[in-house]
């Protein structure tokens, strides 16, 4: 059986073509400090699990997150800050706003 081929009609193109300039647009959030410390541990996780979900390696990541000392944990708070300064000067005026 062969397949037929359907291609985009003409207003899906359009809202994936205003979809995409109004995401280029925008600036993301900064990272938090869990999310900084996920960051580091993504690599390391994959190299001794392998390719797992991202629900997993959050569950993983916060395993350790919650196991670290605090030194460590500190260390990435300081660097949550630094990273959240650095976007308040880069994005005056910013203000979150979360997809609709």
């Amino acid at each position: 059986m062969t397949s037929v081929y359907f291609p985009p009609s003409a207003s899906a193109l359009h809202q994936k073509r205003r979809k995409a300039k109004k995401h280029a647009l925008r600036v993301p959030r900064p990272k938090n400090c869990f999310m900084l410390y996920r960051s580091k541990i993504l690599p390391m996780v994959m190299v001794e699990l392998g390719m797992i979900n991202n629900k997993i390696i959050s569950k993983i990541a916060a395993e350790r997150w919650h196991n670290e000392p605090e030194p460590v944990k500190a260390w990435y708070r300081l660097m949550a800050k630094r990273i959240k300064d650095e976007h308040v000067r880069n994005n005056p005026g910013y203000k979150y706003a979360p997809h609709k």
